[in-house]
């Protein structure tokens, strides 16, 4: 750009010279006083392609010495006195124009500086600073602003706004209202707060504040919002009501457990007094096992409660990853449910600092929501990758994968989408997981079905 720049100067620099030898040609060609030097004002209009004052001040000069030599040089024509009123009034004209040209540019330095100044302020202001124009298309943006997206400034400016930093779900709704804001359809909402789209996919919360733009004619041109990532407060926030709502759970999964528990494990053995006296082929054998396997089922339900309500601190011990991965396999193997599913295993294995039994309820809970995603047939690709610090597993179905909607949710205590799920599972999975200061996430690849990664520290955990 600088290169193209440094060539459009020299053009023009060329063109005054051929136009300055052309004028000074003709003029001396001509009479005295009938050339005269008013179109020598014309040479200081080249100082418009410049933003500094220097070229304005040479192209006055220049037009004036041209101006005056004309005067000396051009052949007999009116009287030397009323030639020289002439070219003073060209010399006037062409200063004055230089004069105009020069405030002009004062001006507009001034004006840059003072962008500056204010470019500067916004960059160092802890907030992200966003001005979008009528049509959404974004006019500026401070560094803040361009650290939460992870754009630079030049990929950002001049892009539609809701359509490229916002998420999918949110564009068509935000883009209507904003539509409406500008056609004065609609009053302006000074605070809010929504997600915004980084380059990574992530999404970051801000709370803006909005102003209206104005023109000079009193039309809305825009508008100006300042925002505050909170996306770490709202996860604090969240946890937070969660750890509350857990505490509220383990209240009510302590008297369930007291309450239903032994109620239950007294009828059971009951069932089971009564079934063994019962004929094998009695109908009413069959309504006992029924029976019995409703309660085991109860039993289960109020064990998940627990496990959730009240989770144990993980008994921390050196485990082979891959070997346990593996017997979790087997077992779920045996399940008369899996009997269709193939699970591949991926060779591999690293010694973990770890609780085998809550890691074993982990990795059977995940493998058996994805034998339930694909009715009990398909393929389960369990993956084991290793690395300095951490190890990753893996786990990709070929069900029907999630919604955006259920991905969201999917961690959430006594959301399910089965017609007798108990909702549970991955919310245990998911604080099974944290016990183990690792993570866990739920991806739905193009090519279908839905993979699980579970990230767990490989080296040993700081006091």
């Amino acid at each position: 750009m600088a290169q193209a720049l440094r060539g459009s100067r020299r053009t023009v620099v060329g063109t005054f010279l051929l136009l300055a030898a052309a004028m000074f040609v003709i003029d001396l060609m001509l009479p005295l006083g009938i050339g005269a030097g008013v179109p020598y004002a014309l040479l200081v209009l080249v100082g418009l392609w410049y933003d500094t004052i220097r070229p304005t001040l040479l192209t006055a000069g220049g037009a004036t010495l041209l101006a005056v030599s004309g005067m000396f040089l051009s052949p007999a024509g009116v009287s030397l006195p009323f030639a020289a009123v002439n070219r003073g009034i060209a010399v006037a004209v062409i200063w004055a124009l230089a004069l105009v040209l020069l405030r002009q540019k004062l001006t507009k330095q001034q004006l840059l500086e003072e962008q500056r100044g204010t470019r500067g302020l916004l960059d160092i202001v802890d907030v992200v600073i966003v001005q979008l124009d009528d049509r959404g298309i974004v006019s500026l943006i401070n560094r803040k602003g361009c650290e939460v997206l992870g754009w630079s400034e030049a990929e950002i400016v001049g892009k539609e706004w809701f359509e490229n930093f916002l998420p999918e779900r949110m564009r068509p709704e935000v883009r209507r209202v904003y539509r409406r804001l500008m056609n004065v359809e609609a009053e302006a909402v000074e605070h809010f707060e929504n997600p915004v789209l980084t380059r990574d996919g992530d999404e970051r919360i801000i709370a803006w504040h909005n102003t209206i733009l104005h023109g000079i004619d009193g039309k809305i041109t825009g508008t100006l919002s300042s925002g505050m990532d909170i996306t770490e407060r709202k996860k604090t926030e969240e946890e937070l009501r969660r750890r509350e709502a857990l505490a509220q759970v383990g209240q009510m999964a302590t008297v369930v457990a007291h309450e239903v528990r032994n109620p239950l494990a007294g009828i059971a053995g009951a069932l089971q007094i009564i079934g063994g006296r019962l004929d094998e082929a009695s109908p009413e054998h069959e309504i006992t096992d029924e029976i019995l396997q409703r309660i085991d089922a109860l039993n289960e339900l109020v064990g998940s409660l627990l496990l959730y309500a009240r989770p144990r601190t993980p008994r921390i011990e050196p485990l082979r990853i891959g070997s346990l991965l593996q017997s979790t396999v087997d077992m779920a193997r045996r399940d008369p449910a899996f009997a269709r599913v193939d699970v591949d295993l991926a060779t591999g294995d690293l010694v973990l600092p770890g609780d085998a039994e809550l890691l074993k309820i982990l990795f059977t809970n995940l493998l058996l929501n994805a034998g339930q995603a694909m009715e009990g047939h398909g393929r389960i690709q369990i993956d084991l990758k290793l690395g300095n610090d951490a190890c990753e597993v893996s786990l990709a179905d070929d069900g029907p994968g999630m919604s955006p909607e259920v991905r969201q949710r999917v961690f959430e205590p006594f959301f399910t989408t089965k017609s007798r799920g108990t909702g549970l599972g991955m919310a245990i999975s998911r604080q099974v997981v944290e016990a183990h200061r690792g993570e866990i996430s739920v991806d739905c690849p193009p090519r279908g079905g839905t993979t699980v990664t579970v990230r767990l520290p490989a080296g040993s955990w700081p006091d």
